[in-house]
């Protein structure tokens, strides 16, 4: 009887041969492909049109016969289908693979994002999505190959719900500057940052190292800096691979997602040289101004938070442009955040 009540819903929503079970148009216009995960939970995983391999001309494609997606795509958190409205958890592998990205915001409603997913076009002068990568914040699992070619992205922040880090996930990134590694992250894959030699800093928000595996930061320039929180040194100076490292500064446990304080967000993270520090209100906190420090704890501007914006929820901007490129931390009351300045 469930198997006849399964046929009869696919029947509903015109199950076809293809690899997608529906398609609708998400809010930056383009038309993504879904596969129905489950029928009762009402979620889905967004999937490629059709796989095409065409071994004579070395030609492949997920696209074959459909336009691909390409440019900024917005993936929304739910998405309706014949009457029945189901919720986008998961990016399934390859469903966006040799597509033209440009950027992509995810709704905090995935959690996988499976392999290949957004693995760029190598074939493309300048492949892949552009500037800093934000990962939704309930995101559990990074397939293998999931960003991998992407050479645009400079800036990359692992929530602290991701246990998984796949193999090769961001091999040959090559502009990948900062890389900030959520306090989560139990595992990081063979070669998953291969080729990323442009990395400038490494942050670890996790006590017990990561383990990883051979290649996991091959090419990575290991004099750089490896911030790791207090008192743990000696862990990483000792974990296979990461003992590669020369350069690891303790630094205080925070949090590497931005909206994670309640009323507390500074962005954009990293920053070219002014910071939005919005509070939720200066007037609720138990001191309104603000103290900016390095790694060392040294004092390098302080100021009140007074040039408030209240049509964009009481934001401050603050002038970082007189720092150079590196980590630092921003105080206002009791809370206090990372940054970093490019």
């Amino acid at each position: 009887m469930k198997k006849l009540f399964t046929i009869i819903i696919l029947t509903i929503l015109g199950i076809n041969a293809f690899a997608y079970d529906f398609y609708a148009v998400c809010p930056s216009g383009q038309t993504l492909y879904y596969n129905v995960i489950s029928l009762n939970e009402k979620t889905v995983a967004i999937t490629y049109y059709e796989h095409y391999w065409n071994s004579y001309e070395y030609y492949e494609t997920y696209y074959y016969g459909a336009p691909a997606p390409s440019g900024d795509v917005i993936i929304p958190e739910t998405v309706e289908s014949h009457g029945i409205l189901f919720t986008v958890v998961e990016v399934g592998a390859h469903a966006f693979h040799y597509c033209d990205l440009t950027s992509v915001v995810f709704p905090n409603t995935i959690i996988k994002i499976g392999q290949g997913a957004f693995y760029a076009d190598m074939d493309l002068d300048e492949p892949g999505m552009i500037g800093e990568l934000v990962l939704p914040e309930n995101l559990q699992t990074i397939g293998k190959e999931a960003f991998c070619w992407n050479t645009r992205l400079t800036d990359v922040v692992i929530p602290n719900s991701v246990t998984t880090i796949g193999e090769s996930c961001f091999n040959t990134c090559i502009n990948l500057s900062h890389l900030m590694i959520g306090s989560g992250v139990e595992e990081i894959g063979y070669a998953a940052f291969n080729r990323c030699d442009h990395l400038s800093s490494i942050t670890v928000d996790r006590i017990i190292p990561p383990t990883c595996q051979w290649r996991t930061f091959n090419g990575v320039p290991k004099d750089i800096p490896v911030y790791v929180p207090r008192g743990t040194k000696p862990l990483y100076e000792q974990a296979e691979y990461w003992d590669e490292f020369t350069n690891f500064i303790e630094i205080e446990t925070l949090t590497t997602n931005e909206n994670d304080l309640s009323g507390f967000a500074v962005y954009p993270n990293p920053t070219n040289g002014v910071l939005y520090v919005e509070t939720g209100g200066a007037a609720s906190l138990p001191n309104p101004t603000y103290r900016i420090t390095n790694v060392n704890g040294q004092n390098l501007l302080m100021g009140t938070l007074s040039v408030l914006l209240p049509q964009y929820d009481n934001t401050t901007t603050i002038d970082v442009s007189s720092l150079p490129a590196g980590l630092y931390f921003i105080s206002v009351g009791k809370q206090t955040m990372k940054f970093i300045v490019k």
